[in-house]
């Protein structure tokens, strides 16, 4: 796969193209990964097809050098600020445990990409059931768990996440989810590590619809009346082999 990028298009050019603004410094990629650890990853890299010729880039000095570090240390600082405001205003505006649809397009969101997100509050003696259609053309979904300060919840050794390839759905097509702080025994458990509060965010990506999820508080001694008897269950042993794939998995897949 080759994408050209520049500032306009050469004449006769019929490949993937981009256009390059004068103001662009950079680029981002997003990798994707459904079955860890055994899908691969690409190998890319970036070409200058017009390199000038005389002027090699040259050695950073010292205080060029301290002026990134600094941008660097900064960088953690200013996106949690960002996203920590991001979520109270989401609790704000939506309440509690109730979904909302964006596509992120004013911070650069993906464009083919819409979120589902919700702060959610439940009790320790509750569960929250988080239950959504699946649409048609799913190329790839996910939906995972954030703390109070919209820090991705332990994800390696905790089932904090699931994917369209982990997820169980119900004989309805349906998927459901409970997010509860003790194994209720269910397939599609959201362990939230300990948190009884946090956000709860999902993807749906080039889908042919993009339903909203619901979200439902209920008594953790009613939870297996409330869901359907077909919903796929777990044993302590599942669970732990369960476990040991996503840590196997995860060691395996490429993360930076």
């Amino acid at each position: 796969l080759d994408i050209l990028f520049s500032q306009e298009r050469p004449v006769g050019y019929d490949g993937n193209w981009a256009k390059l603004a004068e103001r662009d410094d950079y680029m981002i990629m997003r990798q994707r990964c459904y079955d860890w650890g055994n899908e691969r990853e690409p190998r890319l890299s970036i070409e200058c097809l017009d390199p000038p010729s005389r002027h090699l880039k040259p050695r950073m000095s010292v205080p060029q050098i301290a002026d990134k570090l600094d941008l660097l240390v900064g960088f953690s600082d200013r996106l949690s600020g960002l996203f920590y405001k991001w979520q109270n205003d989401l609790r704000d505006r939506k309440g509690i445990n109730i979904f909302e649809l964006t596509r992120f397009s004013e911070w650069g969101g993906v464009a083919m990409q819409q979120y589902w997100q919700a702060a959610f509050v439940f009790s320790p003696d509750e569960a929250l059931i988080l239950e959504t259609e699946i649409p048609d053309l799913a190329p790839y979904w996910n939906v995972q768990l954030n703390d109070p300060f919209f820090n991705a919840i332990e994800f390696i050794y905790r089932q904090s996440s699931l994917n369209g390839h982990t997820a169980k759905l119900d004989p309805d097509g349906k998927f459901r989810a409970v997010i509860a702080l003790e194994d209720p025994g269910v397939a599609n458990w959201l362990d939230p590590v300990g948190y009884t509060e946090g956000t709860v965010i999902g993807r749906w990506y080039d889908t042919g619809t993009f339903p909203i999820p619901t979200l439902r508080r209920v008594p953790v001694a009613d939870l297996h009346k409330l869901l359907p008897a077909e919903s796929p269950r777990r044993t302590p042993d599942e669970r732990q082999e369960d476990l040991r794939k996503r840590r196997a998995g995860a060691q395996r897949r490429k993360r930076w």
